[in-house]
């Protein structure tokens, strides 16, 4: 599980052969370096030597030492991006290896940069505190935040095909599987940052064959569902979720999801680390981990009962709502001097309304289990966590009250969005056959089905004795 991490006080800086400079806050703070499979990171001499300086990663202390790795250090894996994105990184870099992918990412998540060569920068930023301007930060939105503005961005970008790379791809440092794009909103206008442009979102773009009902990927309006979900936590659970809305696609009825990013604020990158990352893991080995060994090593980190409590809230609304790809980096914590926090919550939505989804109700076992989640498995978690069951059955029920009550409304609110169509299809067929379409009904009205269904599971496995 964790990352088979080694030192060396032998080897000096000044022998790297093949090296990126890393930058953490515009701050030059060591140098990587990728050699016979070996990947080495040592800190600049000049930067252990400030009072302020802060390690790139709770598991590289600030040292003199060498650290060494056979794999990417998960600090700095944990910004390049998966799936297609990485496909069309690795075909601008002509390379699959992660160290030559570094230095080609822009708008990095967090604080961190790479780069072949020295940078400059202009005045530091000055310095603020998340805690102080995170409600500036997130902003407000109500549900659904429907954007009424230009997309400027060209489809060849929006849906970049899998075969030639794209001279005008522009690699951002955003983690995920699914496609992103840094974006800028101005002059009521969504277009991509010009070079050295800062900027303070992200676009999700649909995906034509999940929006296509013939297709065996069919997984439709996931913008609108994450949108939602998002929405329902910032505004009815008092989660601190970053604004978000939707924007519809000119040329059919599917939507694209736009999300602010919480890590800058004013020219101040703020530090995240992954889950995934604290606790050994990396892209590949996400989900390789129970829920109890992710909390036991995870306390460490949160010594505020506060913030772990959080995480608990987070967790179990997660469950609640079925969705089934909470795993290691969709979690992540800010850090302020030695303190870390909470992150916002990101990437949620539900995998129940979907046909061929598991159904399970965590991707990460809880006491063994991922269906059929009693109040004694998640107990498990909380006292581990070491929360007080009292306050953790407060939290559950109001949320508990707020998902049987408030949750529809926002259903209806679907039924203001022209031509939101849910496909249901035939459960067999064959791989490479088109499914059978038997009916279609409103997305609302699938969210409707699919929450009184849950509401009964809830109820069998005693989450109502709560209420």
């Amino acid at each position: 599980m964790n990352n088979p991490i080694t030192t060396n006080n032998q080897l000096p800086q000044s022998s790297f052969r093949n090296f990126l400079f890393i930058y953490k806050k515009e701050q030059l703070v060591g140098y990587l370096s990728f050699d016979k499979g070996q990947h080495q990171f040592v800190y600049d001499n000049h930067y252990l030597c400030q009072k302020e300086a802060k390690p790139v990663s709770l598991d590289l202390p600030l040292t003199e030492i060498v650290f060494m790795s056979e794999r990417m250090f998960n600090v700095f894996e944990q910004v390049i991006p998966e799936g297609q994105d990485r496909k069309l990184l690795e075909k601008q870099a002509g390379s699959a290896n992660d160290f030559d992918l570094l230095p080609l990412l822009n708008d990095i998540y967090g604080d961190l940069q790479f780069s072949k060569t020295a940078l400059q920068f202009d005045e530091k930023a000055d310095f603020f505190s998340f805690t102080d301007v995170k409600v500036e930060i997130l902003g407000e939105n109500d549900f659904p935040n429907v954007l009424n503005m230009e997309l400027k961005i060209e489809d060849k970008i929006l849906f970049p095909p899998n075969q030639n790379p794209l001279k005008s791809f522009r690699p951002s440092g955003l983690s995920g599987f699914q496609h992103k794009l840094s974006v800028v909103m101005a002059n009521n206008s969504i277009r991509q940052p010009n070079k050295n442009e800062e900027s303070h979102y992200f676009i999700k773009p649909y995906h034509p064959s999940r929006a296509n009902p013939e297709s065996e990927y069919y997984l439709p309006h996931l913008a609108i569902n994450e949108h939602l979900f998002m929405s329902f936590a910032k505004n009815e659970l008092g989660f601190d979720v970053p604004w978000n809305g939707i924007i519809k696609n000119p040329t059919d009825d599917e939507y694209h999801y736009i999300v602010k990013r919480y890590d800058r604020y004013k020219g101040y990158k703020f530090s995240y680390e992954e889950f995934a990352s604290l606790v050994g893991l990396n892209s590949e080995t996400k989900y390789q981990i129970s829920s109890e060994q992710l909390f036991k090593t995870i306390k460490k980190y949160l010594t505020l009962k506060s913030e772990r409590l959080i995480l608990l809230k987070y967790y179990f609304y997660s469950m609640l709502i079925v969705h089934e790809d909470m795993h290691t980096k969709n979690l992540s914590v800010l850090t302020e001097d030695k303190t870390l926090f909470m992150s916002p919550l990101y990437d949620i939505a539900t995998t129940a309304i979907y046909q061929g989804a598991n159904y399970r109700e965590t991707a990460l076992l809880i006491n063994g289990k991922n269906k059929n989640i009693r109040p004694q498995d998640f107990y498990v978690l909380v006292d581990l966590l070491e929360v007080n069951r009292k306050d953790f059955d407060k939290q559950v029920s109001k949320i508990l009250l707020k998902y049987i009550y408030q949750l529809p409304k926002y259903f209806d609110k679907i039924e203001t969005l022209p031509k939101i169509v849910f496909y249901e299809r035939s459960r067999t067929h064959s791989p490479g056959r088109k499914p059978r379409l038997t009916k279609s009904i409103s997305f609302a009205e699938r969210f409707r089905r699919k929450h009184q269904a849950r509401m009964k599971q809830l109820e069998k496995a005693g989450w109502y004795e709560f209420i």
